[in-house]
């Protein structure tokens, strides 16, 4: 019994050996086998994605032109929130001088970014990210608000320069009022009104920035003219009640003004506005008791503009 039991192990442990030599030779022999082989890896990917948006406002700016140079020969354009992206296969353990140019119609030309993208080895990647702002050549009134910075107070003389109209008026007027009742005498008066610029400077500001600060405040004050002219004038009438046994001798007017600053701003730049500004007149007259005043009955005729002459009348 004994030697047929070492018999049969003997021949066992011969068959286990010879099936485990078999399983390690084949190992070696296929890849399906239980030992992994050493991986090929990929080459690395680069992501370069952004974000294009306006220097002025700080919004996005969509269907802008983004076209890579050195790590790829690529073009694209950016999103409705102003997002571009490339992912690129490269080539491995290299260094890519890499430039992203940037168009859009109405913003400065040739916006580039200049960078360089590391080496990566094989299997890995990496993301880089690069955002700019185009500044726009073309006006956005979006980017633009003009401010009220102050004035100084009303003065009765004007301190500009140019073609100016009298800023005091007075003339000499004749009208006798020998009834016993009010006389009422009606007179134009010619004034200034509006407003004159007397400093701005527009230089380098975009184009339009200019005509859209003053259409804001010619909006404001009406006519204004520009640097050296004449401010513009209007005809107001100005009633006199002459009293009764009364004579009318002087009319006379006086205007204010003061000067006023704004400030445009736009984007980053801002441009200083000044103007003189008509603020008010008044109109003045003065009487005498014909018991003490002579009139010489040469006024300057008719009822308007300084109408002139005796009025006489028993009532």
């Amino acid at each position: 019994m004994k030697t047929k039991f070492f018999g049969i192990s003997a021949k066992l442990a011969l068959a286990i050996l010879a099936v485990s030599g078999s399983l390690f030779t084949s190992c070696y022999d296929s890849v399906d086998g239980d030992v992994t082989v050493p991986p090929t890896y990929p080459n690395p990917v680069f992501t370069v994605t952004g974000q294009v948006t306006d220097a002025l406002t700080g919004k996005p700016i969509d269907q802008a032109t983004v076209a890579m140079t050195g790590l790829s020969a690529a073009s694209t354009t950016t999103d409705a929130n102003g997002n571009y992206q490339f992912i690129v296969v490269a080539d491995a353990d290299k260094d890519y001088a890499t430039t992203l140019q940037f168009t859009k119609t109405g913003y400065t030309p040739s916006a580039s970014v200049a960078f360089t993208i590391g080496k990566l080895a094989k299997g890995q990647a990496a993301t880089y990210s690069k955002s700019i702002a185009l500044a726009p050549t073309t006006y956005n009134p979006l980017a633009y608000t003009l401010t009220f910075i102050g004035s100084t107070p009303s003065f009765s003389s004007k301190s500009f320069s140019g073609d100016q109209n009298s800023a005091d008026y007075k003339e000499e007027v004749d009208v006798r009022n020998d009834k016993s009742t009010i006389l009422p005498v009606l007179f134009d008066m010619e004034v200034d009104k509006g407003a004159v610029y007397t400093s701005y400077d527009f230089t380098g500001a975009v184009a339009g920035l200019e005509d859209a600060v003053k259409a804001d405040l010619t909006a404001t004050y009406g006519t204004i003219e520009e640097i050296g002219d004449a401010l513009p004038t209007q005809v107001i009438p100005y009633a006199v009640a002459l009293q009764a046994k009364s004579s009318l001798q002087t009319v006379s007017s006086k205007t204010y003004y003061s000067e006023e600053t704004y400030k445009a701003t736009y984007g980053t730049s801002s441009y200083t506005i000044k103007l003189i500004v008509v603020s008010y007149s008044e109109f003045n007259s003065t009487q005498y008791s014909n018991e003490v005043y002579h009139g010489h009955g040469h006024g300057h005729g008719g009822d308007l503009n300084a109408g002139g002459g005796i009025v006489s009348s028993d009532n």
